[in-house]
């Protein structure tokens, strides 16, 4: 899949400087990257959420599956086997998700990288918290500590049903849901996809370039590896026909997938040291009632079956919650335990 380049190696957008060259060259491949790069900010959503959206996500996706039906008759002429149908299938359903848009600039942010169905809910009719003022909790993050988050922002939240949802989130379920059912050998061996996914947001997707390992974005991984192994059996939207088509069966409702496991703040991000000043500034400016609240995760994540080996619980890493219970997190923390 070809690659958008950005027009020139100078930003055409205002920005902090990085501190090295070396950083600056980081920045411009991964300005490349889709949205499974970046994070989100269900935290200041909450105060003034956007409106439900999944009515009309659900059309838009179902016109896309539709179309990826299509394109998979035509190249299968509907003779080839199942298997070999499926794993056109789920090529032809990534091609039409996940195929690399540009999103316009955000205020001073610059132009953000996404998967096709992403970049249409951060531009189509569907109602949204941007953070184009960088009024987000991250907006106090230096270079230093998030090279992705000083310079991007967080990508848009909206909401599915009754959860807030970044559409980082539905790049993750649509792009590296595919990574998983390849490298899970089409779901045969689910628990290799799910320790590499782990491993990744460890590094270049989330613990190194944005200071953030998110327990979301492996939910939503998770979730996409199950959608395409399941094409075209029990209960998948897709189906053979009598003549060997693949059709859309029924329609495809995020209401099947996107539940508490996708809001950062109900499964909960860790966050490397480093960023606590940053935070704590961050929750003070857009969400003071943070920690008056007292929210907390649904449940323990530490034995989810999508998180893998390896996963940075315990000393070195804090959550939001551990701000509020422990103010001074830059010299004694309340440790998270597996």
């Amino acid at each position: 899949m070809a690659a958008v380049r950005l027009p020139s190696l100078a930003p055409p957008w205002p920005m902090r400087a990085p501190r090295s060259l070396l950083s600056l060259a980081l920045l411009l491949v991964l300005a490349d990257r889709p949205a499974h790069a970046f994070e989100s900010d269900q935290v200041t959503s909450r105060q003034d959420p956007p409106t439900d959206a999944r009515l009309v996500a659900n059309a838009h996706a179902n016109a896309l599956l539709w179309q990826a039906a299509v394109r998979t008759n035509r190249l299968t002429r509907c003779a080839l086997d199942d298997a070999r149908t499926q794993e056109e299938l789920a090529r032809q359903v990534h091609r039409a998700m996940g195929g690399r848009e540009y999103v316009p600039a955000r205020g001073n942010q610059p132009p953000m990288g996404f998967g096709a169905y992403a970049a249409w809910l951060e531009t189509g009719p569907v109602d949204r918290d941007s953070h184009a003022e960088r009024d987000d909790l991250y907006a106090g993050v230096k270079v230093g500590d998030s090279l992705i988050l000083a310079a991007f922002g967080p990508s848009s939240t909206v909401a599915l049903g009754p959860w807030l949802v970044g559409t980082d989130k539905i790049d993750h379920f649509w792009i590296q849901g595919y990574d998983y059912f390849r490298r899970s050998r089409e779901g045969r061996m689910p628990s290799r996809a799910v320790d590499w996914g782990t491993r990744t947001e460890r590094g270049i997707w989330g613990l190194r370039t944005t200071g953030v390992f998110s327990y979301a974005d492996l939910a939503a991984n998770y979730d996409g590896m199950h959608f395409y192994t399941g094409l075209l059996g029990p209960g998948s939207v897709l189906q053979r026909d009598a003549q060997g088509c693949v059709v859309l069966d029924r329609a495809f409702d995020w209401a099947e997938w996107v539940d508490w496991r996708y809001d950062e703040v109900l499964n909960p991000s860790v966050y490397k040291e480093g960023m606590a000043d940053a935070l704590l500034d961050g929750l003070a400016e857009s969400a003071p009632w943070f920690c008056a609240e007292g929210l907390s995760p649904v449940e323990p994540v530490a034995k989810a079956p999508w998180v893998g080996r390896g996963a940075p619980f315990g000393e070195g890493y804090f959550d939001l919650a551990d701000l509020c219970r422990q103010p001074a997190l830059a010299s004694s923390r309340d440790r998270r335990s597996p």
